[in-house]
């Protein structure tokens, strides 16, 4: 018997685009609360929100504005808190002078980004590293209102593939 609220769940994940809707609820039961998968749902559905969609046509001219926008036409900007906004909106705007198809940049980019998702979910998933003087393992958990650790907060590189919402269906 569930005890949780299983239609919550079931919706988040339909409003994710999952398809295997059932594993993740069967996975939450195993919790006997939806709070842990709920929690990786979010954190899963926010990571891909960054990544750029494959449909977006308009990435490079959006960047270039954006940049634009921030800099001002006074060029001033808080270089202590993003000190390469000049020379990255330099660049944008080189690539697009020079033609490059901003769908061969877009197929580039998404390739890092996911690269860099799956290495951080993988840091996330806990680890074991061994280097010379360095003996380490870890792992990241969701803690109580007394700080005490609750729910690994594993898997995520395991949910990836799942969460695109550009995978290939």
């Amino acid at each position: 018997m569930k005890n949780f609220d299983e239609e919550k769940l079931r919706k988040v994940l339909a409003d994710c685009g999952i398809e295997d809707i059932d594993y993740y609820v069967n996975e939450a039961d195993a919790y006997r609360t939806p709070t842990p998968m709920l929690s990786k749902v979010v954190f899963m559905r926010e990571c891909f929100s960054a990544i750029l969609r494959k449909d977006n046509k308009n990435w490079l001219d959006d960047h270039i504005e954006a940049h634009e926008r921030y800099m001002g036409k006074t060029g001033l900007h808080s270089k202590m808190l993003d000190p390469d906004v000049p020379e990255l909106l330099a660049a944008l705007v080189r690539v697009k002078e020079q033609g490059v198809d901003p769908k061969d940049l877009l197929i580039i980019i998404r390739e890092y980004q996911y690269d860099v998702l799956g290495s951080i979910s993988s840091l996330i998933d806990g680890g074991i590293v061994f280097e010379e003087g360095i003996e380490s393992d870890w792992g990241l958990f969701q803690i109580d209102e007394k700080l005490k650790p609750t729910y690994d907060f594993g898997n995520i590189q395991d949910m990836i593939w799942d969460f695109d919402p550009d995978r290939d269906k």
